[in-house]
């Protein structure tokens, strides 16, 4: 693929492929219908038209909006060091898992910049990064800057946490057949980052 180093065309034709096949847009192909090509070509150049509208869109939210998550990502990036223990197959899985959450996090961005709740989706990010917690988050600045009281914030941000995993819920759905297994997917998505060292 032009404009786009190895790696990451490795990265972005895996992606593309796996969606055709958990989205199931080969099931209805034919020889009669023919033009697979075609069809290839374009759900490509559309795939990665999204590819990069998503991903600018991830850069200039963290470049424009979160410099201190980003020292923050620094920071975990050199306390995780690799390990014997850290294997292909667990680094895949966990690149899998942040790929789904970073798509649930843009998913939950969307929904409130239609509901114009930019600031508010904003204020309460990093309390959403921080496992839900306003502990770190200093509670009596989010009230002034919302303007609202602290009870109000605590259920704006108790709202968020469902909302997110209402939409987590449906980004693992697409991966899975059966419904009666997203829990215990979630529970595995949650194990990938929490292995025993």
């Amino acid at each position: 693929m032009r404009g786009f180093d190895h790696h990451e065309a490795q990265d972005i034709l895996h992606d593309f492929l796996s969606n055709l096949l958990r989205l199931g847009s080969l099931n209805g192909t034919t020889e009669e219908k023919g033009r697979l090509r075609g069809f290839l070509f374009k759900a490509l150049h559309i795939f990665l038209i999204n590819w990069q509208r998503d991903r600018s869109r991830h850069e200039m939210d963290v470049s424009m909006h979160e410099p201190g998550l980003l020292a923050k990502a620094e920071e975990r990036y050199l306390r995780e060091q690799l390990s014997d223990k850290d294997t292909p197959d667990l680094l895949f899985a966990r690149k899998w898992v942040q790929d789904r959450l970073t798509r649930v996090l843009l998913r939950l961005w969307d929904d409130y910049g239609a509901q114009s709740k930019d600031e508010l989706f904003n204020v309460l990010k990093p309390a959403l990064f921080n496992g839900g917690s306003l502990r770190d988050e200093g509670v009596i600045t989010l009230t002034t800057s919302l303007g609202m009281n602290q009870v109000a914030v605590r259920k704006a941000l108790e709202r968020m946490l469902e909302d997110y995993r209402v939409i987590l819920v449906k980004e693992v759905g697409q991966t899975l057949g059966d419904e009666s297994e997203i829990d215990g997917e979630i529970t595995a998505l949650y194990q990938v980052f929490h292995q025993p060292v």
